[in-house]
């Protein structure tokens, strides 16, 4: 799901805006198993608590209750988000962490 490039397509801007609204409205209506258990809306603060809510990796320590800080966005040359960088507690998530660090 996303907006054609300009070099597919040129769109009027009420041409953006109607499809940006057509994708929400579709993935609003979608069930959490069918977006990977994320939330609708997620909304983060840097260097602010945030609890996972969701088992991501259990054998990583990403499971139902780890609180960390939001400390970093990354985002692509369009400046869309790609990845967030949580800090945690211990042990929590090393093993992400580590593969992450190795894929940039």
């Amino acid at each position: 799901m996303s907006l054609p490039t300009s070099s597919e397509k040129e769109l009027h801007p009420s041409e953006v805006g109607r499809i940006i609204y057509e994708r929400k409205q579709e993935l609003y209506k979608m069930r959490a198993d069918n977006t990977g258990k994320l939330p609708y809306e997620l909304i983060l603060v840097l260097n602010r608590p945030c609890m996972i809510t969701n088992n991501i990796d259990v054998a990583d320590g990403l499971s139902n209750g780890p609180v960390g800080k939001l400390c970093y966005v990354e985002r692509d040359e369009n400046h869309e988000i790609i990845r967030i960088w949580m800090k945690f507690p211990k042990l929590c998530g090393r093993k992400r962490a580590t593969k992450s660090i190795e894929e940039s």
